[in-house]
């Protein structure tokens, strides 16, 4: 193990150009900084490293950290049952917080379950959803990152919508929610 000095000091001359060798791989912020933080945690952990030799190592170590993530993501492993939340809209407004927070735990609660149903019925429609509703991510960028042309991408984003207006439509009305699914206007 490294000390704390040395770790400091290649975290300081590394940081940047690791990022930008884990961004370009994963096309997202947060899944770089946490490749180049695993990177540097396991690189401070490695004794005997040559100095000369040091940045290729550490470019060569986020490289395949970041393919292993973007691996991860396209199996739909790294998604936590914890993330796998919808947004919803409310109809309404709600006297008190007790309403306000049963509401929030059902939605969470269907959303989860709408997820994991998914996840066992199509693991490509459950990829989408993900990438374009947890993370945020652009048509375009999940289309790629599953390997997917973007009209193939929006026909089964449109059947995956459809499925869960067939099987949970009544659940979200019951709870007052205008759409659990918004479309979407890409």
């Amino acid at each position: 193990m490294k000390d704390n000095e040395t770790i400091t000091e290649i975290y300081n001359k590394y940081w940047d150009r690791l990022m930008l060798v884990a961004y370009k791989e994963l096309e997202d912020y947060d899944m770089a900084q946490d490749v180049v933080q695993d990177v540097l945690f396991k690189f401070a952990m490695m004794t005997n490293v040559d100095r000369r030799t040091e940045h290729a190592l550490l470019v060569v170590m986020t490289k395949n950290k970041a393919i292993d993530y973007r691996r991860k993501f396209c199996r739909g492993d790294t998604v936590s049952m914890e993330t796998e939340k919808l947004e919803f809209r409310r109809h309404g407004i709600f006297d008190g917080l007790e309403a306000r927070k049963t509401l929030e735990y059902d939605c969470e609660e269907l959303g989860s379950r709408v997820f994991h149903e998914m996840k066992k019925r199509n693991i490509v429609w459950y990829q989408i959803m993900v990438g374009l509703y947890i993370y945020r991510d652009e048509p375009e960028t999940v289309a790629r990152r599953l390997g997917l042309t973007l009209p193939h991408m929006r026909t089964s984003l449109s059947r995956a919508r459809a499925w869960v207006r067939r099987k949970f439509g009544k659940e979200y009305q019951e709870m007052g929610i205008i759409s659990g699914i918004p479309e979407s206007e890409k």
